[in-house]
């Protein structure tokens, strides 16, 4: 395929999509088990409690007619977000936190275009005061989390971390208003936002129903000509999925038009997370 493939990338659409499925629950990848923990939008959930649509904004929507030429431009100035991430992909490491990695990770992301210092923020630090960390859960309650009390470094609330032992520890509680999201947008199911959203470089997490999971979304891609997907970077540690120039992996690609399975559901684009530089936790976990 085209340059725009990572080496190792896999692009999956209705041919190959049973292989991330397993059972529904569990699947074998990357030589693990992996755990599948994504759960539905509860009943009477309010997004805009922590949310705004993504027509508040101020970016309009991209003609489909442009995204051709814009990726191409961004691909050759080296602009795209997976093109920035230089660090490893987060590893669930058997937790079924996907729910919580996704929202880490773009929220990590989110720092970095912001021009701050790469800091790995902690999914169980997260997952573990709303579900202990060891049941699967909605992104939309993480998203809440971060942006009502922030995130914990890896490097004092381990990645992987379960249970709440942890969660009273003044080193996490004094950490969390630095690693605060400020500003999060709902996009729904809207693939032309999402379009938007990637090519105005806003990192993304989506879910994705028919595979029970979560990941950070990256970049807008054309596959062919006139064929476009979203590549996602996957929280299965950083020897699954394909790898960047700089070696960071996890990444994947689903095509569009590929039937129902590979459609992005619950996706939000994060634009603000608090400013703060947060050296102090560059220590890796």
């Amino acid at each position: 395929m085209g340059s725009q493939i990572y080496r190792g990338e896999t692009v999956y659409d209705h041919t190959n999509f049973g292989s991330l499925i397993g059972d529904g629950r569990t699947v074998h990848a990357g030589g693990e088990d992996r755990l599948l923990s994504r759960l539905p939008e509860p009943p009477g959930h309010d997004r805009r409690e922590y949310s705004r649509p993504f027509s508040e904004s101020g970016i309009k929507i991209i003609p489909r007619s442009e995204w051709s030429d814009r990726i191409k431009d961004q691909e050759k100035q080296k602009r795209r977000i997976s093109d920035i991430q230089f660090w490893p992909a987060l590893d669930q490491n058997g937790t079924p936190q996907c729910w919580s990695n996704g929202v880490a990770g773009a929220a990590a992301t989110c720092r970095v275009i912001m021009g701050l210092p790469y800091v790995q923020l902690s999914p169980a630090s997260v997952a573990c005061p709303i579900s202990n960390g060891t049941s699967g859960g909605f992104e939309g309650d993480a998203v809440r989390y971060g942006k009502d009390h922030g995130w914990a470094p890896s490097s004092i609330f381990p990645q992987h971390a379960t249970g709440r032992s942890l969660l009273n520890d003044p080193k996490v509680v004094d950490s969390r208003p630095k690693f605060m999201l400020l500003e999060v947008f709902d996009l729904g199911d809207d693939y032309d936002a999402l379009g938007t959203a990637l090519l105005e470089n806003l990192p993304c997490l989506a879910a994705f129903p028919d595979w029970s999971h979560v990941t950070e979304i990256c970049d807008l891609l054309e596959i062919e000509a006139g064929s476009y997907g979203c590549r996602g970077k996957n929280s299965w540690g950083n020897d699954w999925g394909g790898k960047n120039d700089a070696h960071s992996g996890g990444f994947y690609t689903f095509r569009e038009k590929s039937g129902p399975h590979c459609r992005p559901d619950g996706i939000f684009a994060l634009r603000q997370i608090t400013p703060h530089p947060g050296t102090e936790y560059l220590k890796a976990a």
